[in-house]
């Protein structure tokens, strides 16, 4: 498809069209320090406030942005000033197109960070192609930090899109696969290879998995399938035709193309009717498939709230009757399917290795993102679950075996100033923020600090036995066993 898309892209040499645009500071530190429109384009309101701080300056780095991030049309010796007779190769691969003394570009190519993002542009969303590709958003970056800390691992990119986490692991050593239902996905994703000259990416279109089977197992899936769950919609990227996700046909398949040992992480939403049932309907998806599942609830949301939320920043609507019809439709849908509530967040699901026990595992926490080492939380606390499902170890156990403190783990004291300084609270952070973030107390980190010394929780039990009555000594062993229990459940610490 990237041939037929843009021809001739597999001779393509980018490495001159590259540097004229650097040369001509159209570079991610600058675009990172320019004024919010430019950094922002992704509404027409922001790119016209965009386009009126450059329209009316012919510098090299207005051309390019002019051209390659706002999608404008620029005159065609102004482009030929930026670009020199690369231009020539840019026409012939379909990238810029020349109208009666103009040039365009088709689509968007910026620099973010030392890489290169080739996407469609945000404002054609606006023309309702079913197939319009989205660039690098905050999800994709999530899942990129969700991945484990395995070495060398085949892994699968699931919805694909542009191809973004597979060319990630592709450069720290990972075998990758990524599949796309959207051609002109897979097409993208191949461009992006060539600008950032990353090579060995296989790509295959069609389903999430049935599309990659040849190349199963993976030892890690990760899918960000289309989940927004609106009244249904023609936008590939991000809902299906009849108002549904595809997260449950994803959460129930994915297992099946893991290797004994490896990871599948699922970004997802779904419905349910209260506060309180939030896990019983993603929960039923895995049924009583043989793996270890872990649902993560990051968010929930009323319909109103959710339904604001999609329709409000969508660039397709931006006047009030049309935003509000929109949001109307929205919220009869909801309303007709009896949909109270919607739930954003992960699933972590692995397959057991032989002699593992299977298990569910459910978790709520407030989180707007993940940092960079999350996976190292993931694979610590899916370790750590099967040690005590398959050891199912008593007070005694837990209290005199060793234990690690996760490497990154980190506490935080707040103090409040009233009649001198004092603590208020003390704020413990799992090293992913994922697992763990909440208040604890000295007991915790005396245990903490014991372990790093490489001694059991026993000796925390002796020094806390001395200050308490007998009668109560029998409690404390079983309170730090249960504190112990909660380290090593939420990652803090590995036996």
């Amino acid at each position: 498809m990237s041939e037929g898309l843009f021809p001739g892209l597999n001779d393509w040499q980018p490495t001159e069209f590259l540097s004229r645009l650097g040369g001509a500071g159209y570079t991610g530190e600058v675009i990172k320090e320019a004024p919010s429109p430019l950094r922002t384009p992704y509404t027409p309101t922001a790119r016209q406030a965009a386009l009126a701080l450059v329209s009316d300056s012919t510098t090299p780095f207005a051309i390019a942005t002019r051209l390659f991030h706002l999608g404008d049309a620029v005159p065609l010796q102004n482009a030929m000033d930026l670009l020199g007779w690369t231009i020539r190769d840019l026409i012939d691969l379909g990238l810029v197109e020349s109208n009666e003394g103009s040039v365009q570009a088709t689509v968007q190519i910026s620099p973010q960070g030392d890489e290169w993002i080739a996407t469609d542009f945000p404002h054609k969303q606006t023309e309702s192609e079913a197939d319009w590709v989205m660039g690098v958003g905050p999800s994709t970056r999530q899942l990129n930090h969700l991945m484990p800390p395995l070495e060398q691992p085949h892994i699968l990119e699931a919805g694909c899109g542009i191809g973004w986490v597979a060319r990630q692991r592709i450069r720290s050593g990972a075998t990758a696969v990524a599949t796309d239902i959207n051609p002109r996905a897979l097409a993208l994703a191949r461009l992006n290879d060539r600008l950032n000259n990353v090579h060995g990416i296989t790509y295959a279109e069609g389903d999430f998995f049935e599309a990659a089977a040849e190349y199963a197992p993976f030892d890690v899936i990760v899918a960000n399938p289309p989940y927004i769950l609106s009244p249904g919609g023609d936008r590939t990227y991000c809902e299906t035709s009849d108002g549904q996700t595809l997260c449950k046909s994803v959460v129930s398949r994915v297992a099946h193309y893991l290797k004994p040992g490896g990871y599948a992480i699922v970004l997802l939403n779904w419905s349910h009717e209260t506060d309180d049932d939030w896990a019983a309907e993603p929960m039923r998806w895995l049924g009583d498939a043989p793996v270890q599942g872990w649902l993560h609830q990051t968010e929930c949301s009323t319909p109103e709230q959710y339904a604001w939320q999609w329709v409000h920043s969508d660039p397709r609507f931006m006047d009030s009757v049309s935003v509000a019809a929109e949001y109307r439709r929205w919220l009869t849908f909801y309303r007709e399917h009896a949909i109270q509530r919607i739930s954003l967040g992960c699933y972590f699901i692995r397959r057991p290795l032989v002699g593992e026990p299977s298990w569910r595992r459910t978790d709520a926490r407030q989180l707007r993102g993940f940092s960079p080492a999350a996976g190292q939380d993931l694979e610590t606390v899916m370790r750590n679950e099967t040690w005590l499902r398959q050891t199912e170890p008593d007070s005694d156990t837990l209290l005199d075996t060793c234990y690690s403190p996760a490497q990154g783990v980190s506490a935080e004291v707040k103090m409040v100033l009233r009649e001198g300084w004092h603590r208020a609270v003390i704020d413990l952070q799992s090293p992913g923020q994922l697992a763990y973030g909440g208040q604890i107390d000295e007991t915790v980190l005396r245990l903490f600090d014991l372990f790093a010394q490489g001694k059991p929780a026993r000796e925390l039990v002796s020094t806390l036995q001395a200050k308490v009555s007998d009668k109560a000594q029998s409690s404390v062993e079983k309170e730090v066993a249960e504190l112990v229990r909660n380290a090593m459940a939420y990652g803090l610490v590995t036996p």
